[in-house]
């Protein structure tokens, strides 16, 4: 789930968590499938933009080891309890997902043009931060593409995945409770 999408991971398994309390096991799956999302935001930005993967690539693993470690640690703690999943609780309507990204993508691709140019660098954070309740990937991709013309530093554009990714785990977050 997290290779795919790690919120809507979320979102099917919180709906589980609420169906059946009892199984706090989903905790640990949840943040696996948000840890691994790094793997997928890593390999977004090293296609579109590999000479800016070496600069994001760094604070971005200090993030995915940390989120590594408490995946595990969550994990143990819940190691000898059993998920059980019926044909019910399987998520839904795919290409309704697809047509969702790519509308965000293109909101979000102009969103971050204009807070740019109205907004100078600050109304990026503003983009990245709202954006990443939602979606990292299509404020991942935007900023990438942005580096890659070098239209926006590295330095900046990793901090606007970085507040897009941590934004994202809080919504996670705010799903699951």
């Amino acid at each position: 789930g997290g290779l795919i999408s790690s919120t809507a991971t979320t979102a099917t398994l919180s709906r589980l968590g609420a169906l059946r309390p009892s199984q706090i096991s989903l905790v640990p799956a949840i943040m696996i499938a948000s840890t691994i999302a790094f793997v997928r935001v890593g390999t977004e930005i090293f296609i579109v933009s590999p000479s800016t993967f070496p600069v994001v690539a760094l604070p971005l693993g200090l993030l995915f080891a940390f989120m590594i470690m408490l995946s595990g640690i969550a994990f143990y703690r819940s190691k000898d309890e059993v998920i059980e999943v019926t044909d019910e609780d399987q998520g839904s309507s795919q290409l309704k997902a697809a047509l969702v990204f790519g509308g965000l993508f293109a909101a979000i691709l102009y969103l971050t043009a204009w807070a740019r140019l109205n907004f100078g660098n600050e109304g990026l954070y503003v983009v990245s931060l709202i954006s990443g309740l939602i979606d990292v990937d299509a404020i991942t991709l935007s900023t990438t593409q942005l580096m890659k013309n070098e239209i926006l530093t590295t330095d900046i554009g990793w901090r606007l995945i970085l507040t897009a990714f941590l934004s994202n785990l809080v919504f996670k977050g705010m799903m699951v409770a």
